[in-house]
C-alpha cells in the first residue's frame, strides 16, 4: 500500500492481517500464510479518520496505488535495497546495502549478483557474492564500488541509474530487484548559501497538501 488515510486495519479472507496507523507512510504485509493459492482472496481495508495529522482537510481511504508481490522463497523483500552516493570530492562512490530473505525452513547458499545500469543501458558496474542464509532469516549485504566519470543527476537533465539484484540459486536466477538511484552532491556554506553539483542554486518550494486542490 503506498498510502492509505489513515489508521488503517487489513484484512485477507476473514483474517487480521495487520494495521498501520500513519496515513503518510508506505507499508506492505506478508500473507503467504493466509492467502488462498489459485482461488479467490477477499481483503478488505477499514480506516479510521478520526483523528489527524497535519491541521488542514486530509481526506480518507485509499489514496495511492495497491499492489500484490509475488517473489520466490529467496528474495530481496521491500526495501531491501539501499544505495548512497559520494560527495564532492568523490561523486563516483557508491555504497549499496542489500538484505536477502530466506523464507524457508532450511539454510540456502545463494549468489547476488549486482549490476549497475548507466543511464544509457550499459553495466557501469557488477559484482558476485556467495551468501549463506539459515532458515527464516535474512542476511544484508555490504557492497561498495565506484562509477568512472558518472553522470551528474541534474534538475534539467534527471539523469538516473539502476541497482539491479539478481539472486542466483544453483545458478538460476529466482529474484530480480531493482532501485534507481541519482550521482549528485550538494553543500550548505555560510557565505554562498546551498550549491548543488558545485553550482549555486536558491531552494523554491510548494506546500502541497496530498492531491487536493485549493487547501494547500
Amino acid at each position: 500500500f503506498d498510502g492509505v488515510f489513515r489508521n488503517c486495519v487489513v484484512m485477507m479472507n476473514g483474517q487480521f492481517v495487520g494495521r498501520h496507523l500513519s496515513g503518510y507512510t508506505s507499508f506492505g504485509f506478508d500473507v503467504t500464510e493466509i492467502c488462498l493459492f489459485g482461488e479467490d482472496n477477499a481483503v478488505a481495508v477499514f480506516v479510521d479518520a478520526t483523528d489527524n495529522e497535519l491541521w488542514s482537510y486530509e481526506g480518507a481511504g485509499i489514496y495511492r496505488g495497491v499492489r500484490l508481490v509475488k517473489t520466490a522463497s529467496v528474495f530481496v523483500p521491500q526495501w531491501g535495497a539501499y544505495v548512497a552516493t559520494g560527495d564532492a570530492t568523490d561523486p563516483g562512490s557508491v555504497k549499496a546495502e542489500i538484505t536477502v530473505r530466506n523464507s524457508l525452513y532450511t539454510p540456502v547458499e545463494c549468489v547476488v549478483k549486482n549490476e549497475i545500469i548507466a543511464p544509457d543501458g550499459s553495466v557501469a558496474a557488477q559484482a558476485q557474492n556467495p551468501l549463506r542464509i539459515l532458515g527464516v532469516d535474512e542476511q544484508t549485504l555490504h557492497w561498495a564500488t565506484a562509477l568512472d566519470n558518472p553522470v551528474l543527476w541534474q534538475l534539467d537533465d534527471p539523469q538516473l541509474y539502476t541497482l539491479r539484484i539478481t539472486i542466483l540459486l544453483d545458478d538460476a536466477a529466482v529474484d530480480v530487484y531493482e532501485t534507481a538511484f541519482g550521482v549528485r552532491y550538494f553543500d550548505f556554506d555560510a557565505e554562498t548559501g546551498f550549491s548543488f553539483n558545485g553550482v549555486p542554486m536558491k531552494l523554491k518550494g510548494v506546500c502541497c497538501h496530498q492531491d487536493h486542490g485549493g487547501v494547500g
